[in-house]
């Protein structure tokens, strides 16, 4: 879809006398290239994965962090034994709400509708209308047009990512498209659409977005909830003929200003807290870049950011593997004297720890050289640096396989180990 307003989007519905889900399906066939008989296919996936995650709901489930699972059962029983408000279609949203969410955090598949972070919201006015035949299947298919429509717009003129505009651009947007759903369900005009979507827009401006440990489960899913229940309550007003008076393309440009007005605190970064915390977790991380930093420009950092640890790049590096393993003296001591005590590593020198097997290596490609031969011709022909060479001959030297002849050759003693 190609509308970069509402009014926009609405325009084009009465200038080719169509419904507003019809011109917003022809704008996106324009765009997209697809066949119509191909983008309401992928609609209808949509929509069925949304029941299909409701389905599938384990009420047993947790998420991982332990915070997520469990609550939407606790509605529905709640709900079996009259203790709730709600009618059965309001108990039923609710539920929906949080199953969707609640499967979000439990890894589980869902729909974006229009991100994760606010996936039940959709689904969960949409759901229980299908399930008590009040609406069929391509009046929910027309409904998902609907929303994706404003979706779009939302997305071309602010955003929908909670890290850029607050909770407000996913549960807020969410909410918004879901009213204006629900109003052309019930026939509604697409001017009531518009107006439901500003109304629902307008009521979550400002909601901010600071997860609880950075994961989407606190406040988020009970957010999904409230996202719902207002899409209801706009949906309603828009119906009865209330109008919010502010513009929808105007509403999503506040709520564009409100979110780059948030402190980046307040934006999906999970760092929100005191001060001192704040302090504290800024001195860690420029502590840990600067060691890093430090650690790069040493020998050892220098021999990763050539290579890494992959033999091929050594290779390729024209250096032998066998004899390339070195590990600078920032390494952890502990981990140096494990390595080498449990024999993973052999210390030649200072700093210059090789393969187990690199000494009997050596041997076999120093036998094949013209003897006696010099400490470059042993370099050259092992394929390493001569800060690895040096040392490793005197490791040879030291175990009797080769001996100086004078200062500047050496001899294999015992050629084949």
């Amino acid at each position: 879809m190609s509308f970069l307003s509402c009014e926009e989007m609405l325009a084009a519905a009465r200038s080719q006398n169509i419904s507003l889900s019809e011109a917003i399906l022809r704008s996106d066939l324009a765009e997209s290239r697809l066949t119509e008989a191909h983008s309401r296919e992928m609609m209808h996936h949509l929509w069925q994965v949304m029941q299909a995650t409701s389905r599938d709901y384990d009420p047993a489930q947790r998420s991982r962090s332990g915070l997520s699972g469990g609550d939407a059962a606790k509605v529905e029983q709640a709900h079996q034994e009259g203790k709730s408000f709600g009618g059965d279609y309001l108990a039923a949203v609710t539920a929906e709400a949080l199953k969707t969410a609640e499967c979000n955090a439990c890894m589980k598949r869902i729909v974006a509708a229009p991100t994760a972070g606010s996936c039940g919201v959709l689904p969960a006015v949409l759901l229980p209308l299908r399930r008590r035949r009040l609406a069929d299947e391509a009046a929910v298919h027309r409904a998902l047009y609907i929303a994706a429509g404003f979706g779009q717009v939302v997305a071309a003129r602010a955003t929908l990512a909670g890290a850029e505009g607050g909770c407000q651009a996913e549960v807020g947007a969410a909410s918004g498209m879901a009213a204006a759903a629900l109003v052309d369900i019930k026939g509604g005009t697409a001017e009531q659409c518009a107006e439901a979507f500003a109304m629902a827009l307008t009521n979550l401006e400002g909601l901010v977005c600071d997860p609880v440990a950075g994961l989407v489960e606190i406040p988020c899913i009970k957010r999904n909830v409230i996202g719902a229940m207002n899409a209801v309550s706009a949906a309603d007003m828009a119906l009865a003929g209330v109008v919010g008076h502010i513009p929808a393309d105007e509403v999503i440009d506040a709520m564009a200003e409100v979110g780059n007005a948030m402190s980046k605190d307040l934006r999906e970064t999970g760092i929100g807290g005191e001060w001192y915390e704040l302090l504290l977790a800024a001195f860690v991380t420029l502590l840990a870049g600067l060691l890093l930093v430090l650690f790069l420009g040493t020998r050892m950092g220098l021999s990763i950011r050539a290579t890494g640890d992959n033999p091929d790049m050594v290779r390729a590096s024209s250096l032998n593997p066998s004899f390339t393993i070195t590990i600078s003296n920032d390494s952890p001591t502990i981990a140096r004297a494990a390595a080498v005590g449990t024999g993973r590593l052999l210390k030649v020198g200072d700093g210059i720890y090789l393969q187990p097997t690199a000494p009997a290596k050596a041997m076999r490609i120093l036998a094949g050289l013209c003897q006696p031969f010099t400490t470059s011709e042993a370099r050259q022909a092992l394929g390493t640096s001569r800060r690895v060479a040096i040392p490793l001959l005197e490791h040879l030297d030291g175990r009797g396989w080769t001996r100086r002849v004078d200062p500047q050759h050496r001899e294999v003693v015992r050629p084949g180990r």
